[in-house]
């Protein structure tokens, strides 16, 4: 069941800006990477609205993908890497979840780094430099 945009109950929670654990007992694997009519998913929504609690409680499911990608190629770590909304700390959950993630690039060669340093999000900017040499 989904909103006129394509959005679950996951979807909706993820947004709230608070906890999630009620729903996803009832969540398949299918639900959690699941893409509304943008192509986000309920990682990419709790990243980009600055719910850590949602990011980390998604991130402890099993099957959850944190490399997918919404329509215009962006991850939840691009989002959370550019987001006024966001902050070190999901940029830190994300990378702990996915090391990985640093070095994913979208479809017009950036990664989550580059998307903080021209968004001016020094504090991740920073962040993510001093990351930058892992794999």
């Amino acid at each position: 069941m989904s909103n006129k945009f394509g959005r679950s109950l996951l979807h909706v929670g993820a947004r709230s800006g608070s906890s999630i654990a009620h729903l996803l007992p009832a969540s398949t694997l299918a639900d959690l990477n699941a893409t509304d009519d943008h192509g986000f998913t309920a990682l990419y929504h709790a990243a980009n609205l600055g719910n850590a609690e949602a990011v980390k409680e998604l991130l402890n499911q099993e099957g959850i993908d944190a490399q997918q990608p919404d329509k215009g190629s962006l991850t939840a770590f691009h989002v959370a890497c550019y987001s006024e909304k966001s902050s070190p700390t999901i940029v830190q959950l994300l990378l702990d979840f996915d090391p990985t993630l640093l070095h994913v690039k979208d479809s017009i060669n950036r990664t989550g780094a580059d998307w903080a340093r021209e968004r001016g999000r020094d504090e991740i900017t920073a962040f993510l430099e001093g990351r930058r040499g892992e794999k």
